[in-house]
C-alpha cells in the first residue's frame, strides 16, 4: 500500500511538469512580444514613427528564412525630430531570433528613446559586430533581395521573461522525467 502510495505522488510530478511547461512557454513568448511601433522596408530606406511611451525599444530584421540578409549594406540611424538628436544604438549581449517556419526575425539594436516623432534611415554601412562581419566577408557576397527583407521598431521586454522561462522549462523537465522515472523504479527507491 505504501509503495502504490508513492509511485502514485511521482507520477503526480508529471502533470505538475506539464503545467509548468505550458507556463514557462507562455512567459519565454513574452519576451518576443513586444508591440511593433514601426516597420519599414529595405527598399524604401527612410521614415518616420512616433512614440507614445518613453522606454527601451529595440530594432529587428525581418524576412525570408535561409536568404541571404541585406545586414552588411545598411546600418539604421534614429534622429528625434524636435531636438535633431541622433538616438544611440547598442548591440545586444545575444543575437536573439524568432521565426514561424517561413520567415524570421532577428534583434540587431537596442536603444532608449523618450516620447517624441522620430526619423529612422537606412544609411551604407553595416549592421554586424565587427566580429561578424570578418566571419561574413569568408562567405561568397551574393546580392539580397531588399523587397524580402524589413526593419522593425519593437518595445522591448525585460530579459527576465526569458530567463524566467529558460529556468522554469527546465524545472518542469525535471519534473516530468523525474516523475517518470521514479514512478517507475518507486520500488527500487525503496528497499
Amino acid at each position: 500500500m505504501l509503495l502504490l502510495l508513492i509511485r502514485i505522488l511521482f507520477f503526480c510530478l508529471i502533470p505538475i511538469g506539464i503545467f509548468l511547461l505550458t507556463k514557462a512557454i507562455k512567459l519565454t513568448q513574452k519576451h518576443f512580444s513586444g508591440e511593433v511601433v514601426f516597420e519599414i522596408s529595405y527598399t524604401q530606406k527612410s521614415g518616420r514613427f512616433t512614440i507614445s511611451k518613453a522606454g527601451n525599444y529595440s530594432i529587428w530584421l525581418k524576412g525570408s528564412l535561409f536568404k541571404r540578409t541585406p545586414i552588411d549594406q545598411f546600418r539604421p540611424t534614429i534622429y528625434q525630430e524636435e531636438t535633431k538628436r541622433y538616438l544611440h544604438l547598442d548591440y545586444p549581449m545575444t543575437k536573439i531570433s524568432s521565426n514561424n517556419g517561413s520567415t524570421g526575425r532577428m534583434r540587431l539594436f537596442n536603444f532608449y528613446a523618450p516620447m517624441g516623432s522620430y526619423q529612422f534611415d537606412l544609411t551604407p554601412g553595416s549592421s554586424m559586430k565587427p566580429l561578424e562581419a570578418v566571419l561574413t566577408g569568408i562567405l561568397p557576397k551574393r546580392q539580397a533581395d531588399l523587397s524580402k527583407f524589413y526593419m522593425e521598431i519593437k518595445e522591448s521586454k525585460s530579459s527576465l521573461y526569458l530567463i524566467g522561462g529558460i529556468l522554469l522549462i527546465i524545472f518542469s523537465a525535471f519534473c516530468i522525467l523525474g516523475g517518470l522515472a521514479a514512478g517507475i523504479n518507486a520500488e527500487k527507491m525503496i528497499y
